[in-house]
């Protein structure tokens, strides 16, 4: 969906979508939404499976990205790509906190062996 100018109200109206709860990779990039949207995501129990979320060049910024990190929803979400925001080194550092969280739970075999030896 990167671009397409959804704005908050688009967010609310895709948070609703039966669709969601098959998505691993969800890009919002530039798509026009606030902390409102970044909340209603947060708060969107729909897509359980999402591995990644973008965020980029939207006005989402600590509040948004602290719902996000507060979210019991996302429980396999490892990527969060947010540049070009309000977000800050707070809420780079919660979201951070959130995906690594996820990341540890992932199985042994989705972890790359080379990272093993680092």
């Amino acid at each position: 969906l990167r671009g397409c100018r959804l704005g908050d109200r688009g967010v609310r109206e895709l948070c609703s979508s039966p669709h969601l709860s098959r998505l691993e990779v969800l890009n919002l990039s530039r798509v026009g939404m606030s902390d409102t949207g970044a909340t209603l995501i947060a708060n969107c129990p729909g897509p359980g499976t999402l591995e990644a979320l973008f965020l980029t060049g939207n006005a989402v910024t600590n509040t948004g990205a602290l719902a996000l990190a507060n979210s019991p929803h996302f429980p396999h979400l490892v990527s969060i790509y947010h540049d070009d925001t309000g977000i800050t080194a707070v809420g780079t550092k919660a979201l951070t906190r959130m995906t690594d969280r996820s990341e540890a739970k992932l199985p042994d075999w989705t972890t790359d062996p080379a990272d093993a030896e680092e």
